[in-house]
């Protein structure tokens, strides 16, 4: 274990982009994706966007900065391009 960082809204999947050094974490409370910067010592946000209902599951393509999120509850799939 490198390094812990509390993530508040439930997180759930966790995907690295490492073209970006970004840790894209889904928070299922919160139906939220977010973004952080891990290149220095403590994770910086960058981004959070809104997503579809329960965000259970995350992929991302590096070579086109494309994340691709799966619904737990039916609401379908969802795609971000960075």
């Amino acid at each position: 274990l490198k390094q812990r960082y509390p993530v508040p809204g439930a997180p759930y999947a966790l995907a690295y982009d490492p073209t970006t050094d970004t840790a894209w974490v889904t928070l299922t409370a919160t139906n939220e994706l977010v973004g952080y910067d891990i290149a220095g010592g403590e994770p910086q946000e960058r981004h959070r966007i809104p997503t579809i209902s329960q965000p259970d599951t995350i992929a991302i393509d590096p070579d086109t900065r494309t994340l691709y999120i799966a619904s737990a509850n039916g609401a379908g799939y969802q795609v971000v391009r960075m």
